[in-house]
């Protein structure tokens, strides 16, 4: 989706605002509270709060991470269409942790929940990592940890649904240890780690930077902080998903055979990029794991 706001930590607006996590979320993405949807939807569309799922989750013992909202222009804004925006809200739970396991650090598997209120988008939710050494979160592939639900049907069932759908996300996590586990023993060579980083690369839309990017993959190798410095497939993933995330920006050499100081690519801060980047990139991942395994 174009024009999208990053995601926002809820932690830090409700420090600076001095206000509760759930007055910080609405500072952030407002159409999270939103009660009802834009005029252009027909009596059959089913309004969700994406509100009340977070509270139910908030009750449960779950804590606000991060939020966002797409982004709309001024003449939007006036015609009073921003309640109804794309949005979305990772949370996380203390008590589920697997990192006892990992020399990384403590890794926390989340949630992510979003949608729209102007037919845009269903409901959706993911399930996912957070790991404390580094503020980004890596989205679980599509068809094991998510669930849509389309704003339609009998009200009390869809409800009914997406709080089973939360349960079934959450008793789940013990497949994402395994994976987290498998990945970190495999060792990784250069030549692996850099087609790894190939294969990310093509996620990105831009050719120019895929260019650039591919040119210059010992880039990549670079870690960011000493808790990254293996060469495991779960430690190669970590770095190359903050340099996707966060961007680059370093001396590269350029197509032409110069050098110059400059961006590789630009950081994932969109909503729905965001979900969608991270979720193709643990996929692949997923699937270079068991061609090294089978190889």
């Amino acid at each position: 989706m174009r024009n999208v706001v990053p995601m926002k930590s809820v932690a830090i607006e409700a420090e600076q605002s001095q206000v509760s996590p759930l007055g910080a979320l609405k500072n952030i993405a407002p159409s999270v509270f939103s009660l009802s949807s834009s005029p252009i939807v027909s009596e059959n569309y089913r309004h969700i709060t994406t509100s009340d799922v977070v509270q139910h989750l908030m009750l449960q013992g779950w804590q606000l991470d991060k939020a966002g909202e797409s982004r709309i222009t001024k003449a939007k804004r006036e015609a009073g269409l921003a309640p109804y925006v794309a949005h979305a809200v990772t949370l996380r739970h203390p008590d589920f942790q697997i990192g006892q396991r990992l020399k990384l650090g403590q890794i926390v598997p989340n949630i992510m929940i979003g949608g729209s209120h102007n037919r845009t988008t269903a409901f959706w939710m993911n399930g996912g990592l957070w790991r404390c050494v580094c503020d980004n979160q890596a989205v679980v592939g599509l068809n094991t940890f998510a669930a849509r639900f389309y704003h339609q049907g009998n009200f009390t069932k869809l409800m009914d649904n997406i709080y089973r759908s939360i349960d079934t996300i959450v008793s789940k996590a013990n497949v994402l240890t395994d994976s987290v586990d498998r990945w970190s023993s495999i060792q990784l060579s250069t030549e692996q780690r850099h087609e790894l980083y190939r294969r990310v690369i093509m996620i990105r839309p831009d050719s120019e930077g895929r260019t650039l990017a591919l040119n210059n993959l010992d880039v990549f190798d670079e870690r960011r902080r000493p808790e990254d410095g293996g060469n495991d497939l779960f430690t190669t993933f970590n770095v190359m998903q903050e340099h996707t995330m966060r961007g680059h920006r370093g001396f590269v050499t350029m197509p032409n055979g110069g050098g110059a100081n400059r961006s590789i690519s630009r950081g994932i801060g969109g909503v729905n990029a965001f979900v969608d980047v991270n979720r193709q990139m643990w996929e692949l991942t997923e699937a270079y794991a068991n061609e090294l395994s089978n190889a």
